[in-house]
């Protein structure tokens, strides 16, 4: 599935929310971001960072439950 995400300029992750209440930080903590894969909003508003749309093997449900059993399997994609 396709979601919003939010690439950090500094340690390249790219990190995306897995449910509406779900926060999601860069491996380095400059980028972060909540509100759900369908939207970004920044939690630091002047870190560097672009916006992409990226593409994600899970379902919608997988995401949520990744969120809400504390697996954090999905929502930072590393760019290292």
């Amino acid at each position: 599935m396709l979601v919003n995400a939010v690439l950090c300029e500094s340690c390249k992750d790219l990190v995306y929310s897995r449910a509406e209440q779900d926060i999601r930080y860069c491996s380095c903590g400059r980028v972060g971001v909540k509100g759900g894969h369908k939207f970004v909003t920044l939690v630091n508003e002047d870190a560097e960072h672009v916006k992409h749309r990226v593409e994600v093997e899970a379902t919608e449900r997988q995401l949520i439950d990744d969120w809400r059993s504390c697996q954090n399997v999905f929502g930072v994609i590393s760019g290292k």
